[in-house]
């Protein structure tokens, strides 16, 4: 884990930022295979979730296909807008298409998720809070295997 800094708002004094846990050394494998395990989890609760609610199967596909997708892209460019000056000072304007896995921001990622349920919502023309109802779940389901993957990673 790369050394990350932060300094105290009342003193301005520079604090290392720690580790809340971790499991074993780095292991990129159990990383990535914690990750798609949960993404598979969490769109089968979505896909029940919707079947429960009665929402097509069509509108569920779109959604489930676009959610990963937009939830990709948005937490990369909002973790580039939100660090806009170390990104383009330090990494260069070609960070900003780097999709490397520590350049990511959690809620960048719920709002391409919940862009990518409105999006299948007004195509289909089903309610958008039924829509996110049968989806929000999953979502936490995914994001507790992301923090289980950081803790395999080493950055929990």
């Amino acid at each position: 884990m790369l050394p990350v800094h932060v300094t105290k708002a009342h003193t301005g004094e520079r604090m290392k930022a720690m580790t809340l846990f971790s499991i074993g050394e780095t292991n990129q494998p159990m990383f990535l295979l914690t990750l798609i395990l949960g993404l598979v989890l969490s769109l089968a609760c979505a896909v029940l979730l919707c079947r429960r609610e009665k929402v097509s199967g069509k509108v569920t596909l779109w959604a489930a296909v676009l959610a990963p997708v937009l939830g990709f892209l948005f937490s990369h460019v909002f973790y580039c807008l939100v660090q806009f000056s170390y990104v383009v000072n330090n990494l260069g304007p070609e960070a900003f298409l780097d999709f490397s896995a520590s350049r990511h921001m959690l809620y960048g990622g719920m709002f391409g998720a919940a862009l990518a349920i409105f999006i299948a919502s007004r195509l289909s023309g089903e309610k958008f809070g039924k829509l996110l109802d049968a989806f929000a779940p999953a979502g936490f389901l995914f994001i507790a295997a992301i923090r289980l993957a950081e803790g395999f990673n080493g950055m929990g």
